[in-house]
């Protein structure tokens, strides 16, 4: 039985299965993995693959007057040399191509690169990729991502 989505008070969700209960938050999607895992279904394959997803950290900074920043890309090094976080570039921008530079001289992958076209875009991604904390200097894109965002 698969994580599927779901809504409760007007705000998106994960659960398990079609009768689990509905998680809302940050780590609404590892809450319902975890319960999938503690009712013993699924696979072991699945209950690794799941495990593993709960264990993955992820980070993400806006490109634009945030990454940009020595201080922000300070942040990043750290995050990516102490290890167990995968950090992301989530921009607005139309073209992922001019943010690789940056990417690469601070060690992130070209394919954790996306450049969203929108500010809507950018704050889906956030959540599809399931971002635990975003960096961004847009109070509009903060205030639509409260529990994760940091505004620089």
């Amino acid at each position: 039985m698969p994580v599927t989505k779901c809504t409760i008070d007007n705000q998106d969700g994960y659960k398990w299965g079609d009768q689990g209960k509905c998680y809302v938050g940050p780590d609404a999607k590892e809450k319902a993995i975890a319960q999938g895992i503690a009712i013993g279904e699924g696979d072991k394959l699945e209950k690794l693959q799941r495990i593993s997803e709960l264990a993955r950290i992820r980070v993400s900074f806006d490109y634009d007057d945030t990454l940009t920043l020595t201080k922000i890309q300070d942040i990043a090094k750290r995050l990516i040399t102490a290890g167990g976080t995968e950090v992301y570039i989530i921009s607005a921008r139309d073209n992922a191509a001019s943010m690789y530079a940056l990417a690469n001289k601070l060690g992130i992958p070209m394919y954790r690169v996306f450049a969203e076209g929108s500010n809507e875009a950018k704050i889906e991604k956030i959540k599809q990729l399931n971002i635990r904390t975003h960096y961004d200097n847009n109070p509009d894109v903060i205030r639509e991502i409260p529990t994760i965002g940091k505004l620089i």
